[in-house]
């Protein structure tokens, strides 16, 4: 299955982009193709040493939406995805225009919240699984009233444990 991981973002340090690492490591090993799209970053070369491609998005200090969900567009159709990923509410903004108009199923996975204000219902109508990392989001999610437990999944973060042999070796 190719998979198209989206992040509405520059790929640099932080917990969600590092979950999309040890994702893309993850679907790789179980024989997915991953592509991830996202503006640039210091992570892209851990990012594709992990055998991820990428593509990037090109953004504005200001987000304008309808140029993001453009370049979601023509990523699609270049990329030709079996599911598209949205890494965060931003992303699931984006991508569930493209999602909807080309007939491709997209998976959200909200990493934490922004100050932004998301539609639930909108969302609860729109997407049918929902992923976030942990039961502190999925009763954020809940609150309001418009999604139902079983639309959200937990899976929290792991940790890339090879990464940090070298630091623990000997310690306890």
């Amino acid at each position: 299955m190719k998979i198209l991981l989206v992040l509405t973002k520059k790929f640099t340090a932080g917990g969600g982009q590092s979950h999309i690492i040890n994702l893309s490591k993850g679907l790789i090993a179980e024989g997915h193709k991953v592509i991830v799209a996202a503006d640039s970053g210091p992570l892209i070369n851990e990012l594709q040493a992990s055998g991820a491609r990428f593509y990037r998005l090109h953004f504005c200090t200001s987000i304008n939406l309808l140029g993001l969900i453009v370049q979601v567009f023509i990523a699609v159709m270049r990329l030709k995805p079996d599911i598209i990923h949205a890494q965060s509410g931003n992303a699931m903004t984006v991508c569930l225009p493209v999602s909807k108009l080309l007939g491709i199923p997209c998976v959200v996975t909200y990493h934490g919240f922004s100050p932004q204000t998301y539609n639930d219902r909108i969302v609860s109508a729109l997407v049918p699984k929902i992923i976030t990392v942990s039961e502190y989001y999925k009763n954020k999610l809940l609150e309001n009233g418009h999604l139902k437990p079983e639309q959200i999944t937990v899976i929290p973060n792991g940790l890339d444990f090879e990464k940090y042999a070298s630091s623990l070796s000997g310690k306890q």
